[in-house]
């Protein structure tokens, strides 16, 4: 009778009759049951594992918890940052990794490429590894189908991207320049747009906040 808590310094799954769930220490992961559970991750990037798809569940954040409303009932998550379902998963750290992710993503790609959960996947899985904004850039640079782009090119699509129209001619040559003279590379000059408040905008990261990033890892 009552509610139990475990508090684990390890990943931990809850037994079939224990509710609550306190991560501690280097814990990375927490997984539910079919009851209400309640999952505290405290410090670090924690991540839940749900035993349910995404497409059964309704999910509202308040910033500080989010709420994951399903079939088998109602789970709050506070202090996680990941979510695991079934069927995807979701991040929630938009002020870390994960809004990185999304940022450098939208400004190389489009905000329409945020729904592309393996291509953001790929970003956070680098960042996750240890990765720097400048180092995930410059891969995703290297990474694109139709080989490097030249300066002009690079400028006119970050522009698109971020701002929603091409450049004028004077912001175009001004940037191409700064790309040939060694004043930005095409890394730094995308990790710059992607931090821009225009770029901010563009992805709807506040939006995001509320809904989680999709992300598949690969393998």
């Amino acid at each position: 009778q009552g509610t139990d808590v475990v508090n684990s310094s390890n990943s931990y799954t809850l037994g079939n009759f224990i509710e609550n769930l306190v991560l501690t220490g280097s814990a990375a992961s927490g997984t539910g049951n079919a009851l209400d559970n309640q999952l505290d991750g405290g410090p670090g990037t924690d991540t839940a594992v749900l035993a349910r798809a995404l497409a059964d569940c309704r999910i509202t954040s308040t910033g500080s918890s989010v709420r994951v409303v399903g079939p088998e009932g109602r789970d709050i998550l506070t202090g996680v940052e990941r979510l695991v379902f079934t069927d995807t998963r979701l991040a929630f750290d938009l002020d870390a990794a994960a809004g990185q992710a999304a940022r450098l993503v939208g400004a190389l790609h489009g905000a329409a490429a945020l729904r592309d959960a393996s291509l953001v996947g790929r970003a956070l899985g680098l960042l996750d590894a240890g990765a720097d904004p400048l180092a995930l850039a410059q891969a995703m640079l290297e990474g694109l189908p139709q080989g490097p782009l030249a300066p002009a090119a690079l400028v006119t699509e970050l522009y698109q991207h971020v701002v929603g129209h091409a450049p004028a001619p004077r912001e175009l040559a001004v940037y191409t320049s700064a790309l040939t003279s060694g004043q930005y590379s095409p890394a730094s000059l995308l990790v710059h747009a992607a931090q821009c408040e225009a770029n901010r905008v563009a992805i709807d990261l506040t939006g995001l906040a509320q809904t989680g990033l999709a992300y598949l890892l690969p393998g």
